[in-house]
């Protein structure tokens, strides 16, 4: 069964990403990558055992990468020449929010989803998703991660049993289309959904909805749990009471965004290329491995307060630390992927970047899971001495202590 625990944690660092990148993942390697420097340097670096890696690297050729043996950690010893910094201010200065403009990012990747948020899992689609749709809630900035409404006036409320969750939305919604948004189309979405057709990714945690397994199984058309009341009230009931944390938690996750019906009966299994949604950006410029661009919703209804960026460009295919240089000299705004220790030390030694820094949890925890049914690590004895091999300290200190031990599946920042 796919875990909401992470699903959750992937997708508010998604939301995040306008405010802070999160920190270096550990990685498995087999294989050397090799990375463009600017000038000659010869460095000797130890690894486990003590065994000398002597790297020589010169202009624009290859830097060895090396890896520990006895863990399942790269140790990445890059060499990153540093250009002249970008004038920047010593000190920040609180203010009115700045409108306009461009924000430049570099993706390492396309994202897998651009346009359809039901069948996505991952982080890189969900940041898209973020700016083309809006659910009826959605999460708060950190540290809270509380719930709160999005299309929804308000929080729903509910009925003495637990069961029935009912939404009022907000008046003069609109599609970037400038189709007005109502009720029918949130059941419409949230029927889409829970439709087998549409290989939604998290559909088993919405089981629990009134008529939900029938829908997906094809035995009905529509889900019965959800019904429109009016042309901005909307039910949802479940099949047995639910805590109500929980089912706004659900109602907040991506798979939940409310898509324009006409644009998906239009594009059909291409809809996912040409997005419609309520979001504050619309899609404008799409080229695989290249660039995707966006530009303002004209009618996203949180308008003239947000959103503060007339248009957001994303260069894809930018490895990080090529998006590090990039950074430095002002040639992009943000870095949205995770950058290696060796990456981040510059912006961390450079007296001048210290007021750009914002340091944050990640929200995700990661493990090592063994199946505790069968086999070898079906013996406790077995489970709990690999548990004591593992030395995380260590750990922490070959990813340039951007992590912190943890004993449970949860980080400490997932607000739970």
């Amino acid at each position: 069964m796919r875990k909401l625990s992470v699903a959750l944690g992937t997708l508010v660092v998604a939301a995040l990403i306008l405010t802070a990148c999160p920190a270096p993942t550990p990685q498995i390697i087999e294989v050397e990558k090799p990375v463009v420097v600017e000038k000659e340097v010869i460095r000797t670096v130890e690894v486990e055992k003590e065994v000398p890696v002597e790297k020589i690297v010169k202009e624009t050729v290859e830097v060895e990468k090396v890896v520990r043996e006895t863990v399942e950690v790269v140790v990445e010893k890059e060499v990153v020449v540093t250009p002249t910094p970008v004038p920047l201010p010593t000190t920040i200065v609180a203010g009115e929010p700045e409108y306009g403009g461009t924000l430049r990012v570099s993706y390492v990747a396309d994202p897998p989803n651009l346009g359809d948020p039901p069948p996505t899992w991952d982080s890189g689609s969900w940041t898209v998703h973020l700016l083309l749709y809006n659910g009826l809630l959605r999460f708060a900035q950190q540290p809270s991660l509380d719930v709160e409404p999005e299309l929804a006036e308000a929080l729903p409320t509910v009925s003495p049993d637990g069961k029935t969750f009912t939404f009022k939305l907000r008046e003069g919604l609109k599609f970037s289309s400038g189709r007005a948004l109502t009720a029918e189309d949130v059941k419409y979405s949230l029927d889409r959904m829970l439709d087998d057709a549409t290989q939604g990714w998290g559909v088993t945690y919405y089981m629990g909805i009134l008529g939900a397994p029938e829908a997906f199984s094809g035995e009905a058309d529509g889900v019965d749990g959800i019904r429109v009341v009016d042309e901005l009230t909307i039910e949802i009931e479940m099949a047995d009471p639910i805590a109500p944390t929980w089912f706004m938690t659900l109602m907040a996750v991506p798979w939940t965004y409310v898509v324009d019906r006409d644009a998906v009966e239009e594009w059909g299994d291409e809809f996912r290329l040409h997005p419609t949604g309520s979001g504050p950006y619309v899609l404008d410029e799409y080229t695989p491995g290249r660039v995707v661009a966006f530009e303002k919703n004209p009618n996203y209804f949180r308008q003239p307060d947000e959103p503060y960026v007339d248009r957001i460009e994303i260069e894809l295919g930018v490895d990080t630390s090529v998006g590090a240089l990039k950074l430095e000299k002002g040639e992009i705004d943000l870095v949205a992927d995770p950058m290696s220790p060796a990456a981040l030390k510059p912006f961390l030694d450079d007296p001048a970047w210290q007021p750009y820094l914002d340091y944050q949890e990640d929200t995700g925890a990661h493990l090592i899971a063994l199946d505790a049914s069968e086999g070898l690590t079906a013996d406790l004895r077995v489970r709990q001495a690999i548990a004591h091999a593992i030395d995380k300290e260590k750990m922490v200190q070959i990813i340039g202590g951007s992590a912190i031990p943890v004993q449970t599946l949860l980080a400490s920042g997932a607000g739970v």
